[in-house]
């Protein structure tokens, strides 16, 4: 019997929460009920306007949440990107970089269980924190899978590109190997794009055409959240067609010279 009484007060301590938070969220400022905190002031004027719980909870997460602080893109190096053709393309095949003199300077091997560097005869796993292998992307995970260099020149026979962006190390990948594919920068963005950005809205604003001096589209909720996400519509040139997480539309930077100034995500 006791215990049947004290499932019952849990049941009802949950039930309450629940309750607390739908009350809170439909309160506005004007009402006087919300708290001092940020977050908590920030749901009522966030819900006069046509935000659902889930968008600006995650607004929540990418402005005050350590672990989601905003990082822009490696700035741009070289003439474009060299990637590989697709996960299932490269699965259990060596993806190999050499060295300027055409020797073996390192490979890559993603299985279903693992991903396997062997880097200047030293043998790293995916859950090596010591491996030296940094290029623009490089998951090391048998599900999510990527690798992406920056193409610094090209001649007849190699793509020269950055395997370590820190220290400037280079090597070279055959042109003629299929598990390789060349992209511009621009076809790079655009294609990753396509899962969802983050940006700056202090510094990258949100305008009505992709010009500088193009009119700024505001939002009552940009002093406090700086940073947003969006859904890309379309690339022009150096700029992003957007759908934020409001369902404006509208146009952002997405490189200014050789600085990118989105957060791609690599992952869907």
């Amino acid at each position: 019997m006791p215990g049947r009484i004290f499932i019952f007060v849990l049941c009802l301590i949950s039930a309450f929460s629940v309750y607390a938070e739908d009350v809170l969220l439909a309160e506005t400022d004007s009402a006087g009920s919300a708290s001092s905190s940020p977050a908590a002031s920030a749901i009522g004027d966030i819900c006069e306007e046509s935000f659902d719980r889930n968008e600006w909870r995650h607004l929540e997460r990418l402005n005050y949440q350590p672990e989601y602080a905003f990082e822009e893109e490696l700035p741009i190096s070289g003439i474009g990107i060299v990637t590989i053709t697709g996960l299932c393309e490269v699965q259990d095949k060596n993806l190999t970089i050499y060295d300027d003199k055409g020797r073996k300077l390192a490979t890559v091997k993603c299985s279903q269980e693992d991903v396997v560097t062997k880097f200047k005869g030293k043998t790293y796993d995916r859950h090596s924190i010591e491996n030296p292998f940094g290029p623009r992307l490089f998951i090391a995970s048998p599900d999510y899978f990527r690798l992406a260099f920056d193409c610094l020149s090209s001649d007849k026979k190699y793509y020269t590109v950055l395997i370590n962006h820190k220290t400037g190390e280079t090597g070279k990948i055959r042109k003629n190997d299929p598990l390789f594919k060349y992209e511009s920068f621009e076809e790079f963005v655009d294609n990753w794009a396509g899962n969802g950005i983050d940006f700056d809205r202090s510094t990258n604003p949100l305008r009505q055409l992709p010009e500088d001096s193009a009119e700024v589209i505001s939002h009552r909720q940009e002093a406090r959240y700086k940073i947003w996400s969006a859904d890309k519509i379309s690339l022009k040139g150096d700029w992003l067609q957007v759908k934020t997480c409001d369902n404006e539309t509208g146009w952002i930077r997405w490189r200014q010279g050789n600085k990118i100034l989105i957060r791609l995500y690599y992952a869907c």
